[in-house]
């Protein structure tokens, strides 16, 4: 039941009824109703941009174990790299130099490669710099390896070798001691 309102006339000193027209109670609707849209779309606003949604929270937190993961894989390409350097050092100054072999050239051990973008599929991925960056340090570092591994191949070949040669070097006098004194 609708409530009904009065107003007190000066004029006449008495209470009238208040009659609103279908215009003023439409103009009053859409007033009330733009405000409260408004005021939803302000709230909304905030919301979004100044706070994450648990899905965003949960995929930042992923993305931030994603990068302390590749930072751990970087720190462990490094000390690969290390290692792998001073394994190439040791083959080239110890090894070759026993079994008189030269020395690998840095520019073939670096194993090089260029011509068309091997990782043209991956620029297209969210943080691609990191991804592109450790693709390429592997695949280096694959190369480096297969190299020394040939390298190795060769210096196992070269001890053969030298063990063969060793092994028809006299090891004993050919003559006794007795017969030392005069000349064959």
């Amino acid at each position: 039941m609708p409530k009904v309102k009065y107003h007190f006339n000066t004029s006449t000193l008495k209470y009238e009824r208040v009659v609103v027209s279908w215009k003023r109670r439409l103009s009053r609707f859409l007033g009330w109703f733009a405000t409260a849209v408004v005021f939803g779309v302000l709230t909304m606003l905030i919301a979004y941009n100044f706070f994450d949604s648990p899905k965003e929270k949960r995929l930042k937190r992923q993305l931030e174990e994603v990068t302390y993961q590749f930072e751990l894989l970087k720190q462990r390409a490094e000390q690969v790299e290390v290692v792998l350097a001073d394994i190439q050092e040791r083959d080239n100054t110890i090894y070759r130099v026993i079994f008189e072999a030269e020395p690998i050239p840095s520019s073939i051990r670096e194993a090089g490669y260029g011509g068309i973008d091997h990782y043209k599929s991956l620029r297209d991925v969210h943080n691609s710099e990191i991804v592109v960056d450790m693709t390429k340090r592997i695949d280096k570092l694959s190369k480096q390896l297969y190299i020394q591994s040939k390298s190795y191949d060769e210096v196992w070949d070269l001890v053969k070798n030298k063990a063969n040669m060793l092994s028809s070097i006299p090891a004993i006098q050919p003559v006794a001691n007795k017969d030392m004194k005069r000349v064959a």
